[in-house]
């Protein structure tokens, strides 16, 4: 296949890009051995013998075939330059490819998607947007958690019913799967009870297209030592590492969709149902492709991307989630006659689900503090995993009835773990609690967690240091949301309010705090 590929490459050098590709793949998806057919018995080395990068398991080609592409390659960039899309190197000191590999850098830096990432957030756009820019497959995209977490569960009661009205209806009937949802169930212990509780899964041509592209993406990571790019605010490279664990993670992600992309249907017909002026990159994605499909055959879309589920019903296609799903089994499950003992797994299955969805960046699920430290405990309590970034989402908020109580069984096990961190996780709970909220009453709820402090009990007056890096946090916070109003001008409201709630704090220590910090503006 290789030599075919080079040859073919050949014939295509009036379509310098297609070509280059072509020779790109060979070298970068397969791996050069003297003697392909001894491949399969060499050791490529146990895993972490030498370093915890990924073991080189890419098909063997003759190590001739890589010095025909690369030879091939060079003299179709002499040839063809940035029409190739490829860069070749050339340099008679390290120095001087130190400066080439900068300057291509700085031509190629990804762009700041610091807004878009926002947006995915809040369930305004899907996380399949960061495709384009990042000129990255939706499965890639997912896989490589690349928006940070995926907004599935809706926080407003009258949403949330229409997922549930909507999987009830379409139950034991044919669904449309986005691939968000495949994603969802293939972590899922039940993942074959779960769909055979729907009829035929059907999915569109180009979400089959988009798993195949990101299967042969992911080989040609195995022999990656990393990843190198520019930070156009620093003004500096960046390196990233791959290690085995990670690859394996990639690798094992994306054959799961695969596998269960494989059970679906794949239908072509698309009802056009939006603008015209609909950019022809997301027109033809796999999320709007899913859409279309639905709406031509009548059907519900189940679909684990929140901004995806708005989008169709915007087009009047039913749609649901994973969670809504569990919610219907559990549902029909459930009757007078139901033995005690089935109950018990019922809900233990609901709970299961919920977990997987935690540690699978899904947020807003309504998971239990304790899920949320057990998950905390699995990222080795570090302040930017799954279980932190739940605590900083409005969701785990709205689940309970008085979340300080809970923030502070948080703030016990991270103490008793990494106490050195209790900053960090005090920040990520400051998002969770003011996101979405009007800006006075967000200021309100993060001068209240920063005056609170993270000792064992909030009614003790924390010491001096933990409140100011409190009311530090807090404004951190207020920059991260959109620039809301300085959190310390709600201090003496607060104040008040702790004070008549038996939490009082000493006027010296809070003297001490606005001196330090200052505030942007003057007290009303």
């Amino acid at each position: 296949v290789a030599s075919k590929a080079i040859a073919l490459a050949d014939q295509f050098q009036n379509e310098p890009r297609l070509a280059a590709a072509l020779l790109s793949h060979v070298v970068t998806a397969t791996r050069g051995v003297e003697d392909p057919d001894d491949a399969a018995d060499e050791d490529n080395g146990d895993e972490g013998s030498f370093d915890d990068r990924p073991v080189d398991d890419r098909p063997a080609v003759a190590g001739d075939l890589h010095r025909q592409a690369l030879e091939a390659l060079d003299r179709l960039v002499s040839a063809h330059g940035d029409l190739t899309g490829a860069h070749m190197f050339r340099a008679s000191t390290p120095e001087e490819a130190v400066e080439q590999i900068i300057g291509v850098l700085r031509e190629s830096a990804d762009p700041d998607l610091s807004d878009l990432l926002e947006m995915v957030a809040r369930a305004r756009v899907p996380a399949g947007m960061l495709a384009l820019p990042l000129a990255k497959t939706y499965t890639e995209v997912l896989v490589h958690r690349a928006a940070g977490q995926l907004v599935s569960i809706p926080l407003d009661d009258n949403e949330s019913e229409l997922d549930v009205a909507a999987a009830r209806e379409f139950l034991g009937s044919r669904v449309v799967v986005d691939l968000t949802s495949l994603l969802v169930l293939g972590t899922l212990d039940d993942t074959d009870g779960i769909l055979g509780s729907f009829g035929q899964l059907l999915t569109t041509r180009e979400a089959q297209d988009d798993v195949l592209r990101a299967v042969v993406s992911v080989q040609s990571l195995a022999a990656s030592p990393g990843s190198i790019g520019w930070n156009t605010k620093s003004g500096r490279p960046w390196i990233r590492e791959h290690t085995e664990a990670q690859y394996r993670l990639v690798r094992e992600r994306t054959a799961m969709i695969e596998n269960l992309a494989r059970r679906a249907t794949v239908r072509t017909q698309r009802a056009p149902v939006f603008p015209r002026e609909v950019n022809a990159g997301i027109a033809h994605s796999p999320w709007v492709a899913a859409i279309e499909l639905a709406a031509h055959e009548k059907v519900a879309l189940w679909c684990d991307d929140l901004a995806v589920r708005r989008l169709a019903r915007s087009v009047n296609v039913p749609t649901f989630s994973t969670m809504a799903a569990v919610e219907v089994l559990t549902e029909e499950a459930l009757t007078d006659f139901t033995p005690a003992e089935s109950v018990d797994q019922l809900v233990a299955m609901r709970a299961d689900v919920a977990a997987r969805m935690l540690a699978e960046y899904v947020v807003d699920v309504p998971v239990t503090t304790e899920q949320v430290i057990a998950q905390a405990l699995i990222d080795n309590w570090k302040p930017f995993g799954a279980a932190a970034l739940t605590l900083s989402r409005p969701g785990w908020w709205q689940w309970h009835s008085d979340p300080v109580a809970e923030l502070l069984l948080v703030y016990t096990a991270v103490r008793e773990h990494e106490p050195d961190l209790l900053p960090q996780w005090q920040l990520a709970a400051m998002l969770g609690a003011a996101r979405g909220l009007p800006d006075e009453t967000a200021a309100r709820v993060l001068c209240l967690i920063a005056l609170l402090g993270w000792d064992e009990k909030f009614t003790n007056e924390p010491p001096f240091e933990t409140v100011l890096t409190g009311c530090r946090n807090a404004r951190v916070a207020a920059a991260q949301l959109d620039g809301r109003a300085d959190p310390l001008l709600a201090m003496p409201a607060i104040l008040t309010t702790l004070t008549s709630m038996g939490m009082e704090r000493s006027p010296e220590t809070i003297q001490k705090i606005l001196s330090t910090l200052g505030s942007d503006t003057e007290d009303d």
